[in-house]
């Protein structure tokens, strides 16, 4: 019973955890958060009262260590820190601990796979316009909500498809049919980062069979692709660049010991106010736009952790990288996800969401299953249990609380709808909030409230684009040509009318209207003007063939 616990429960948040996070609204995912809230401490304390000793080696420790500062570093934050961020830490150390008590590493490049292709068939369907997407650019996202995020998890499962042909001898009628499926996928997703993590992961497993030929190859075939990817949007490459700018420029002000768990998103747009009032006519001040990502976690780490957490988080994955096991061909299959993975720590930010956290942990204690070398043994007693019990009990009621909470305060809102309709910063706050939610059929009264009292282009815009999602054309015409009329200088009107066109299928229209984009002069380029430019080049040539 114990050992099919362990095994299904993967599925959970490797598989099943990115399809629900779309699928169901704010209270669903809360749900979903308190479900592996629950569920993995749960099956640990199975697990621990069935366990006599527990082996520990360098890698758990220096996990104990990046943990303990973590906590330290949320009671000790500069900015009060969400319960979202504490929580994520919490269930990581669970799924840490849970990896490494199963036997579930065998499992994981099945997951992996299995999970790619349900990616890479949602991504087929969204780009033949059959299922919604969830990014206002980019309409092959998968059920994430950026192809940065869907780059990620493609080019992991290609390894572990590539990895069970070669190593497991699966069919070559099914795996190589499915791996065709994600490189398409991929190609649909636009994701740059991801060719360079899929090169550096195959260059890690290629070490198996000592084949230096391809190693040697791999490095001027990634400085060669490096410069490609640079020319199809070097706006955005320099834009990132400045943000990584502004981002060391916060980390320097407190290199030690970080600003605090969740500082960053508090303390980036400041720091970039102050720079760019510093730096008046830089070229930085033409594509600067409201951001709260670091696009690489080693420095949002630094910033918000300091050097003591970056030199844990490195060395985690520096050990992790030079562990060394008899099982050479599982453990370059996890060196591979690891290396690739540090490829995407580079250049984005995969530890915003909650899955990808889980999955890192996962990679992560895969590896120290591999590390036999146990630098203590700790022998556990009726009186640990009973401890250990008692604080995961304490936990889970914790937890319990702050999910009662959150759905009192949701209570409170919407009982406060009928005195506060009225106020334009209220409804407007709370229409927002249901948007960006996918909550588009509540949002859409609240919004049309909005509309009545004071309007204003951008909410034309997000109550269109509810519209929109709900199949109300006529009604999503109407919002998008009031908001073009209201501020003709914006470009998003016109793109959202584009959209419009395209999900109606007037292809005439959706190319008069990417024209009228392509010519239109707004008053400053930025990472979304070259973004909706792209797309409409892509279109119009799309026609022309």
């Amino acid at each position: 019973m114990l050992k099919n616990m362990l095994i299904l429960f993967p599925v959970l948040y490797i598989i099943v955890l990115p399809i629900l996070d779309k699928s169901f609204d704010s209270t669903g995912r809360s749900i979903t958060e308190l479900t592996l809230y629950c569920v993995l401490p749960s099956i640990l304390l199975i697990k621990i009262f069935h366990t006599k000793v527990i082996h520990i080696n360098t890698i758990d420790i220096l996990s104990l260590f990046l943990f303990v500062w973590g906590c330290f570093k949320v009671i000790f934050s500069s900015i009060p820190t969400d319960f979202s961020s504490v929580s994520i830490f919490i269930i990581a150390l669970y799924a840490y601990i849970y990896i490494r008590c199963g036997s579930v590493k065998s499992s994981l490049p099945y997951l992996l796979f299995c999970g790619g292709c349900i990616q890479g068939v949602t991504v087929m369907m969204q780009y033949f316009g059959l299922m919604p997407h969830y990014n206002l650019f980019y309409k092959t996202t998968g059920t994430f909500d950026t192809t940065a995020l869907l780059g990620i998890y493609l080019s992991l499962s290609i390894i572990s498809g590539f990895f069970l042909y070669v190593n497991k001898k699966k069919s070559v009628f099914i795996i190589l049919p499915c791996i065709t499926l994600l490189f398409y996928a991929l190609y649909l997703s636009q994701s740059r980062t991801a060719w360079l993590a899929l090169i550096i992961g195959f260059t890690y497993m290629f070490q198996l069979y000592k084949n230096k030929k391809f190693i040697y190859i791999s490095i001027p075939i990634l400085l060669l692709l490096s410069l490609y990817l640079y020319t199809l949007r070097p706006v955005s490459v320099i834009g990132r660049l400045y943000i990584n700018l502004i981002s060391l420029g916060i980390f320097c002000s407190s290199p030690i010991s970080g600003h605090g768990v969740s500082s960053f998103k508090a303390m980036y747009m400041p720091a970039q106010g102050e720079w760019l009032s510093r730096h008046p006519e830089s070229v930085f001040s033409v594509i600067a736009d409201d951001n709260y990502f670091a696009f690489n976690e080693f420095i949002h780490i630094g910033c918000e952790t300091g050097i003591i957490g970056l030199i844990l988080f490195t060395s985690i994955i520096i050990k992790s990288l030079s562990t060394i096991s008899t099982d050479s061909h599982n453990i370059f299959y996890y060196k591979s996800l690891l290396s690739g993975f540090c490829c995407f720590l580079l250049f984005s930010y995969p530890f915003n969401e909650l899955f990808f956290v889980l999955l890192f942990t996962t990679i992560i204690a895969c590896l120290s299953n591999y590390d036999y070398k146990s630098i203590l043994s700790i022998n556990i007693g009726k009186t640990a249990k009973i401890a250990i019990t008692l604080l995961i009990i304490i936990n889970i009621a914790i937890a319990f609380i702050h999910y009662k909470n959150c759905i009192a305060s949701e209570k409170d809102i919407k009982n406060s709808y009928p005195i506060l309709s009225s106020s334009a910063l209220y409804m407007n706050r709370y229409g927002e909030c249901l948007f960006n939610n996918n909550e588009y059929e509540k949002a859409i009264p609240i919004l049309e409230q909005v509309n009545r009292i004071n309007p204003n282009s951008r909410m034309l815009d997000i109550l269109g684009v509810c519209y929109l999602k709900q199949k109300r054309y006529d009604e999503a015409l109407i919002s998008f040509e009031q908001s073009k009329k209201m501020v003709p200088s914006r470009i998003l009107p016109r793109f959202h009318l584009f959209q419009l066109h395209i999900e109606t299928g007037d292809k005439n229209k959706a190319k008069e209207t990417a024209i009228e984009i392509l010519e239109f002069k707004v008053k400053i380029v930025n990472s979304t003007v070259i973004r909706i430019r792209n797309e409409m080049k892509i279109f119009l040539e799309s026609l022309s063939q």
